[in-house]
């Protein structure tokens, strides 16, 4: 069974701003395991990323790393509620249905 990785903001920041060298290891390491297993970002992943590290960086330079992080692999998905799977098959739940 094949699984897929799915990038958090907290993920995208710690490889950008890693507290430690020990840390920026482990987390480079498993970016690239996972980007060459097909790693999917939300769109809200994202824009959280552009919003937070645009500020520190440079609203260029996070787009860059981006980027950067499209070409060696990164699936960028517009992950909302009711585009999940029931049971296998596509949700039919409209997206108002599916905040009740």
């Amino acid at each position: 069974m094949a699984l897929t990785a799915i990038a958090d903001t907290r993920l995208l920041l710690t490889l950008e701003f890693p507290p430690d060298k020990d840390t920026k290891r482990k987390v480079e390491a498993a970016m690239t395991h996972e980007l060459t297993h097909r790693l999917l970002a939300p769109t809200i992943v994202l824009t959280e990323f552009l919003k937070i590290a645009g500020v520190r960086i440079g609203e260029a330079t996070a787009r860059l790393r981006l980027r950067l992080l499209k070409e060696r692999g990164l699936h960028i998905t517009n992950a909302q509620r009711g585009n999940g799977l029931v049971r296998g098959k596509p949700s039919t739940q409209t997206s108002s249905d599916s905040y009740r």
